[in-house]
């Protein structure tokens, strides 16, 4: 990589890896789960975040809605994990132990 750039991937959903000028990899809200995929009743909840952003009831909320494009196992040069926010769709149980079991 040519000194001064980083490069950018989007890892669909909310994720981003981000290779940054001196080599470091940096990625963010990588979520590697597959959401909700069952619930009590089916229509959300009046009110619900996602009801009121889409402007329907019949969605399930936080599904995944893009390919996985990386394994978070086989992920082996990571410098830096960033979570915006602690939420389901931003980091989950897979990718928090990959990280964790990260050599």
């Amino acid at each position: 990589m040519p000194a001064d750039n980083f490069a950018m991937w989007w890892l669909g959903n909310c994720g981003t890896w981000i290779k940054i000028p001196d080599g470091a990899n940096v990625v963010m809200d990588l979520w590697s789960n597959r959401g909700k995929s069952t619930k009590k009743g089916k229509d959300m909840v009046r009110g619900h975040q996602m009801a009121n952003m889409a402007g329907v009831r019949k969605l399930q909320p936080n599904l995944r809605v893009q390919p996985m494009v990386i394994d978070p196992f086989a992920i082996n040069e990571l410098d830096y994990y960033l979570v915006s926010y602690f939420h389901s769709d931003h980091i989950d149980p897979y990718t928090a132990a990959a990280i964790l079991n990260n050599p």
